[in-house]
């Protein structure tokens, strides 16, 4: 029989469904996400009351990388057991392997924690907004926190300064791995499991993603015309005149052009940028980005 973990003990996630691992097994998946995807079995999936395009979370029972990481369900199986599928990067991330068992956890975001210091003193992945009235902008950093550092301080404050709304994720862990254990790919971020998201007054006219990457100076991507990219990258070249800025084509990997990146469908057009930071720029330099931004959607 299937149960669901209720219980005070703080080391197993509640409500949670321990499940068996299985794999290495090869999972399908549309995005470059791939450790982060899993495959749930149909009765893990009708416990927790999840669907596949969900985020949720997995909690080794044992000692493992961490304690918990989020993942996508990318697909569910008929099985009558509860257990999960993944490739061997998604086992990696937490230190499992075959037959090894762990704890499905039903969210993504902490539940209860509500700001970005419970995040950090607590080593936990926290959804914050803020809902401006009469904002036909919004700016999101879905990988805030130390994912990629500095993203969620640009969203916030260019959200305060422009009046415009915001969506940001921040995820921390003591010591390296906030990355490993809270990225989810942009075009895999599903409303279901972010209410704030799914609470936002969209489709915005504009929208304006802020992320990190690990090459040089700033990539500027999105569905939005020729005029706009030109328009944010002179801005960001008069703020940052020691950095290369780069408007990169949709057919590139960073392109931000997939209808599934979050900035695409909280638009009611094209009007979406994406912005890919290197680490300089975001801890040198974050306050310069968000300056420039300024100057091309005001405030």
């Amino acid at each position: 029989m299937v149960t669901t973990t209720t219980c005070e003990d703080a080391s197993v996630p509640s409500p949670s469904t321990e499940v068996t691992v299985e794999g290495p097994v090869d999972i399908a998946h549309d995005s470059r996400g791939e450790d982060e995807w899993i495959a749930v079995s149909s009765t893990a999936v009708s416990t927790l009351g999840l669907s596949v395009g969900q985020q949720c979370r997995l909690a080794p029972t044992g000692n493992g990388q961490f304690e918990s990481a989020t993942y996508t369900i990318s697909e569910s199986y008929e099985c009558p057991d509860p257990e999960i599928q993944c490739e061997s990067g998604a086992m990696e991330r937490l230190g499992l392997s075959n037959g090894s068992t762990a704890y499905l956890v039903p969210w993504a975001v902490h539940p209860e924690y509500e700001s970005r210091l419970d995040a950090a003193r607590f080593d936990e992945f926290v959804e914050l907004s803020n809902q401006r009235s009469g904002s036909d902008t919004c700016v999101l950093a879905p990988h805030g926190g130390n994912i990629e550092y500095g993203t969620d301080q640009q969203a916030a404050a260019f959200g305060e300064q422009a009046g415009a709304s915001d969506w940001r994720c921040v995820g921390f862990n003591d010591g390296p791995g906030s990355y490993d254990r809270w990225h989810i790919t942009s075009v895999d971020i599903s409303p279901e499991s972010f209410p704030q998201l799914a609470s936002l007054s969209a489709p915005f006219q504009s929208t304006v993603a802020l992320h990190g990457y690990s090459g040089s100076g700033v990539l500027v991507a999105g569905l939005a015309d020729q005029s706009r990219k030109e328009s944010v990258t002179t801005a960001l070249q008069g703020h940052l005149p020691d950095e290369e800025i780069t408007l990169i084509s949709g057919t590139d990997s960073y392109g931000a052009t997939n209808p599934a990146n979050i900035i695409n469908w909280l638009a009611a057009g094209e009007d979406t940028i994406q912005l890919e930071q290197s680490w300089t720029v975001r801890n040198e330099k974050r306050e310069a980005v968000v300056s420039a931004l300024l100057d091309v959607y005001g405030g």
